[in-house]
């Protein structure tokens, strides 16, 4: 049915460029028959994420039967062939696919997810300067915390304990926070507040009444940008970043931002830092991801009509 919707918008608006998101990973796969149809089309699959990278398709962990990992690597083998572009969001997995398709290498673009300043024209001007408050440090968090993320959030609270700092973390989830370990629940409702999750214009305006901005990466996601990490660049907030290393913790690095591994002697050296931090107002430079620039990429890969 998709390919038959997408074959006669084609044939009706001769349409040239064709950019088809997943997932679902089996929309590109379909998608790729295009090409068979229309051969002078420029195909762009904008992948998001290489999906046999994820545990979720490895064989014998997630994936039961040998055929089913079998099938998916002959997709995603098969969309690559198909394709004239393969656009991820992170350059660890431009660079996974490059590895395993060298000869498809030049097909294989990065393209971040961003950021649009017009999210937060609503924002009145008081609301969009940074409020700190260095009596108690305010960090929020946004986000999941499954995965392993947790154990992130278990590390601060054993560095604040040891440390006797003034922290309020805030944070929004949908995890059930009745899961938490059994001795870090007496942190509940003193240290870590947990809200549900809110619409996103109202947490933009929580944001910026915070000090601090936390993102974490799962361990088995070292490669990942979380959606939230761009809200904090837009509103040029100072970034808590979590992770085993990867390229977004490169990235903070390089932004002056605070990042640790999943160790708590460098957890503790990143709260002592930012404990006897002195913040100022200066942005930091976060252009790359605006989506202006960020659409020019796309449409660079435009194929123009003849």
């Amino acid at each position: 049915r998709f390919k038959f919707t997408a074959s006669k918008i084609i044939k009706k608006y001769n349409i040239i460029n064709v950019i088809v998101t997943s997932p679902p990973h089996s929309v590109a796969y379909y998608a790729s028959y295009l090409k068979n149809s229309f051969p002078n089309i420029n195909l762009i699959q904008d992948f998001r994420d290489n999906w046999n990278d994820d545990e979720y398709y490895e064989y014998k962990k997630r994936i039961k039967y040998f055929w089913q990992r079998e099938k998916s690597l002959y997709m995603e083998d098969f969309t690559v062939r198909h394709s004239d572009f393969i656009v991820n969001t992170t350059k660890d997995m431009t660079n996974n696919l490059s590895h395993r398709y060298p000869n498809y290498s030049s097909k294989f673009k990065t393209i971040y997810n961003g950021f649009d300043r017009d999210d937060v024209k609503f924002l009145k001007e008081n609301e969009r300067k940074n409020i700190l408050t260095r009596k108690r440090i305010k960090i929020l968090y946004a986000g999941s915390l499954d995965n392993g993320r947790l154990e992130a959030l278990y590390l601060i609270l054993n560095s604040v304990s040891k440390m006797n700092l003034e922290l309020e973390i805030n944070i929004y989830t949908s995890f059930n926070y009745s899961k938490i370990r059994s001795e870090y629940k007496k942190f509940i409702g003193r240290i870590v507040f947990f809200n549900k999750p809110t619409s996103p214009s109202e947490i933009m305006k929580i944001i910026q009444k915070h000090d601090y901005c936390l993102s974490i990466n799962s361990p088995a996601y070292p490669y990942a940008f979380g959606v939230k990490i761009f809200d904090y660049m837009l509103l040029n907030k100072k970034i808590i970043h979590i992770s085993n290393y990867g390229e977004l913790y490169d990235l903070m690095l390089m932004a002056g931002q605070h990042v640790s591994d999943y160790n708590i002697s460098n957890v503790e050296k990143m709260l002592l830092d930012i404990s006897t931090e002195v913040i100022d107002s200066s942005e930091a430079d976060y252009s790359c991801f605006d989506i202006k620039n960020l659409t020019n990429q796309f449409t660079s890969l435009f194929l123009k009509e003849k």
